[in-house]
């Protein structure tokens, strides 16, 4: 059927009858056919949404992201802590202006960060502390299983 060479009314024809729509599968009925392609569509649909659900969660913020800021003193002294989007972070102290920890940070959790950070004066040597948010504006940065200091979010300046 698929070489020979059809007249326009046998075309029609073969278009209306219910069973040899699909030249394929001779078997196939037209609604089998119309069903398929709504349930593709609808499959599709549903594809296209997850997708595009997956890319807007996959550009939002880690919740650990911000400026946070030291409730009281901490035995490293440190007094702030800028957890930037793009994976970078610093830590400050009161004392110095610049940054005394340079760092690259991974989400670990839905709730915590991994900061790999390391000194200006001591590059070699690595530091690795883990950034906990423990409610929506408190954090906890430990170090070995030690608490180093709590801290809270700063409010964004509106």
């Amino acid at each position: 059927m698929i070489n020979q060479k059809l007249q326009p009314s046998s075309f029609r024809r073969m278009l209306e009858s219910r069973t040899a729509f699909n030249s394929l599968d001779p078997g196939m009925r037209r609604d089998d056919v119309v069903s398929l392609r709504v349930h593709l569509g609808t499959k599709l649909k549903n594809l296209s949404l997850l997708s595009a659900l997956v890319f807007i969660t996959g550009c939002s913020p880690h919740p650990g992201s911000g400026i946070w800021i030291a409730t009281s003193e901490n035995e490293s002294g440190f007094t702030k802590i800028d957890v930037q989007y793009e994976g970078r972070a610093d830590i400050y102290n009161a004392t110095d202006e610049a940054a005394v920890r340079r760092c690259f940070w991974g989400g670990m959790s839905p709730k915590q960060l991994a900061l790999d950070c390391t000194q200006a004066s001591d590059t070699d040597n690595p530091e690795h502390y883990r950034l906990t948010v423990t409610a929506d504006d408190t954090a906890e940065l430990t170090r070995k299983q030690q608490l180093i200091g709590a801290f809270n979010r700063q409010k964004r300046s509106e």
